[in-house]
């Protein structure tokens, strides 16, 4: 599995906004010399990473060194990411759109982060959507709460209220898809 350098940067850009220069030095010095090299130096957003030694491991230990091991540290990620990526006209596009359209596009913003991974959304109801990860191999508790923070600041800018997610399913506990429940109100 992959991930693209814009998960990187924004992880790195998170570690430094949220617990200063000190924080980003600190950390990067506790990773492997293979995710040390990716984070101390020039982060190519174009380029794609190995997913576990550069995001996965790295993001782990972000929840250990300043969260004490909460796995709030990953959806925190994650809605940084969002509001990272989501700049310019995709801010435009992300706030005049509506949450179904946003979370039914999820199919195809995915697999710009990750690879492979197949992802698809299904109305619910009206201010609800499930959506569904089905494929996506090496699929843990870091990415699955990076997701449901991204899909919670993504409908923040869309102007949704009170966004909730639930994770009924998990792929990293064994079902054969991730199932989010997004429910929100405007």
């Amino acid at each position: 599995m992959e991930v693209k350098g814009t998960a990187i940067m924004a992880t790195r850009e998170f570690v430094r906004t949220k617990f200063g220069e000190d924080g980003l030095k600190k950390w990067v010095a506790s990773l492997k010399p293979e995710a040390q090299q990716v984070y101390g130096g020039a982060v190519l957003t174009n380029l794609w990473y190995d997913l576990r030694l550069i995001l996965v491991e790295p993001c782990r230990k972000i929840s250990e060194m300043f969260y004490g091991g909460d796995i709030q540290a990953y959806r925190d990620i994650g809605k940084h990411s969002a509001d990272h990526g989501l700049k310019g006209i995709y801010r435009l596009f992300v706030k005049v759109g509506s949450p179904h359209f946003i979370l039914g596009k999820a199919g195809a913003i995915l697999p710009t982060y990750y690879r492979p991974c197949v992802m698809r959304g299904e109305e619910a109801d009206k201010n609800k959507f499930r959506v569904y990860i089905n494929q996506f191999e090496e699929y843990s508790d870091v990415i699955e709460q990076r997701i449901a923070g991204w899909m919670e600041c993504a409908l923040g800018i869309c102007g949704c209220k009170s966004v909730k997610i639930e994770i009924p399913k998990s792929i990293a506990k064994s079902h054969p898809a991730t199932e989010y429940l997004v429910e929100w109100t405007l």
